[in-house]
């Protein structure tokens, strides 16, 4: 093998490494050029972008006073901001007509690099969601400015120096700042160490990297040893969330002074559980691993027939008009609670309050089991309901009575009045809990589980969407995130994707996720959860070295997750 470019690389990464530690930058690097070592400006040798100031004043864009001097402390203005990202991007950048040379805010910066590289040409409804995720004080970045801090934000340009999630959109920049913002948008054309340097001060836009962890097919959660070590083995791979079931069959997995008013005893009889409180070893070891714990109430208005809050309290569940009150799920049947009794909304309510009164952990999770089938409603409390609705007048038992449509809606209705007095609940014993739900696409959750998730979004009850897309077909995989409805709601909260990693009969290649991954990340969209934790690397056709490659390729730099969002910063 002959010495080629891979030779070449090499020795301008080893030139580069050494120019960082001498100071100086390596100039004229190229086919047929004459290495040579440029010493930084005089007055930028201990800068913390003087890799960036060198390159800038070795290629003439940024231009001192004859003395070797640069003067990366002074205040850069905004025309001379507009020129200088002219004279960098040379063609690919527009001419702007910036009246005043006005001292340069970082608000401002963004704006101007954006608008001068046609990054606002087409739009970005999902700007505001964007910066309220990314910034604690998003609410205090103006208006105007928001969509170039989005753009130059998801472009992975965006610096603040000191590191910090505060955006502090009225801080005026120093030359300094300015010429660092700029190699950094550069930082695919400019070589070693104008940027690398920078690396610890670009704000990472944030993603979802959720798993969820479950009881069935799985035993993560019944050993204390193995749960922790899973939990640290995702903070290994850059996960950062994890979303553990403590709801299941109609038993709590944790101590649940709410289940016990129920039923009389505080939660599941199962012997692994038995002396452990699942939430608060969760929680711990959450904290421990950098990890976001967000317990997830999986069988939301769904109970086994056996369970004790179905055998102690019959009239809490719904049914059929012809008395039915099952339905299949695989080979198990499943009873559903009726969402219009008072007891059962109580129910629901206070254990969802009681999860984030009594842990540490971010918030709680329903997903598609928090609906009611579309042929269920006619047990005695809902006919009353209804009845007292619409005097004189029951329920219509077929889909063919003009008057379904009505009994259709209202019956999301209900549903949705319970949603919201759960998510205010939850808000008020703690404002900052995460209100999350997972549900199916909207096409199919709505009409066939009453589930109107696009009108809870719109009403401010949900935190975060992890829409459950369980495609292996891409062409279908790419219809479900290009679906209006999940696009409309990306521009109102953080909108994830939860993936199919696998079932124990049916195995998921790490090729169809690595090309689902890269579909959601080129969407836009605020990330990923796997269903479920043992298809990662256990239950495959691969071996876990193989799947565990792949996981590394698609999360190499760690993430944070999305801030919550406050509405008032929309």
């Amino acid at each position: 093998m002959g010495f080629g470019s891979l030779g070449m690389r090499m020795i301008r990464v080893r030139l580069g490494a050494i120019a960082l530690v001498m100071g100086t930058w390596v100039s004229g690097f190229g086919s047929g050029s004459v290495i040579a070592q440029v010493p930084p400006p005089v007055d930028a040798q201990n800068h913390w972008a003087r890799g960036c100031l060198t390159a800038m004043k070795d290629r003439g864009w940024l231009v001192g006073d004859g003395s070797g001097r640069v003067y990366p402390q002074q205040v850069m203005g905004q025309r001379d901001f507009a020129t200088l990202v002219k004279r960098a991007w040379g063609a690919k950048a527009r001419s702007l007509s910036v009246s005043q040379n006005a001292p340069l805010t970082r608000g401002a910066a963004f704006t101007i690099l954006a608008r001068s590289l046609g990054l606002l040409d087409r739009g970005d409804p999902r700007a505001n969601v964007l910066v309220a995720q990314t910034y604690t004080d998003a609410a205090a970045i103006p208006a105007a400015q928001r969509s170039g801090v989005a753009a130059v934000t998801r472009k992975g340009w965006g610096l603040i120096y000191p590191s910090s999630r505060q955006f502090r959109a009225g801080t005026v920049l120093s030359r300094g700042e300015a010429a660092a913002l700029i190699c950094q948008s550069l930082s695919d054309r400019l070589e070693s160490p104008a940027t690398n340097t920078l690396q610890s001060l670009v704000v990472r836009v944030p993603e979802v990297r959720g798993v969820w962890l479950t009881t069935v097919d799985s035993d993560v959660l019944y050993d204390r040893t193995v749960m922790e070590g899973a939990l640290a083995q995702l903070a290994q791979f850059n996960f950062n969330t994890v979303y553990p079931v403590v709801w299941h069959n109609g038993d709590t997995l944790f101590p649940s002074e709410t289940f016990r008013r129920a039923t009389g005893r505080a939660m599941s009889n199962h012997p692994r559980l038995r002396g452990r409180d699942l939430m608060r070893e969760l929680s711990a070891a959450g904290k421990k691993h950098g990890l976001t714990v967000i317990p997830w109430l999986e069988f939301g208005m769904m109970v086994a027939p056996e369970s004790a809050i179905a055998q102690q309290h019959p009239d809490w569940l719904s049914q059929r008009a012809n008395g039915t009150n099952t339905t299949h799920a695989g080979a198990e049947q499943r009873a559903w609670l009726n969402p219009t009794h008072p007891e059962v909304q109580k129910f629901l309510t206070d254990l969802a309050v009681e999860i984030v009164q009594k842990y540490p952990v971010a918030g709680i999770q329903w997903d598609d089991h928090f609906g009611w089938p579309a042929d269920f409603g006619y047990s005695p409390t809902t006919i009353a309901a209804y009845r007292k609705d619409f005097p004189g007048q029951s329920p219509p038992t077929s889909s063919q009575d003009p008057r379904w449509a009505r009994w259709q809606n209202w019956r999301r209705d209900r549903l949705s009045q319970l949603f919201a007095r759960i998510s205010k609940g939850v808000k008020q014993a703690r404002p900052d809990a995460i209100v999350s739900l997972s549900p199916n696409p909207y096409h199919f959750a709505n009409p066939h589980s009453l589930q109107d998730w696009a009108w809870w979004v719109r009403s401010g009850w949900v935190d975060e969407i992890i829409v459950q897309v369980y495609r292996n077909d891409m062409e279908r995989f790419q219809q479900e995130l290009g679906d209006r409805t999940l696009q409309t709601a990306s521009a109102q909260v953080p909108v994830s994707i939860g993936l199919l990693s696998g079932l124990r009969a049916k195995p998921v290649p790490s090729l169809t996720l690595g090309q689902q991954v890269r579909e959601v990340r080129d969407r836009e969209l605020n990330g990923m959860a796997f269903f479920f934790y043992e298809t990662l690397w256990n239950l495959t056709d691969e071996t876990p070295e193989q799947r565990q490659w792949a996981i590394r390729r698609w999360f190499f730099n760690p993430a944070p997750r999305p801030l919550l969002i406050q509405r008032s910063a929309l």
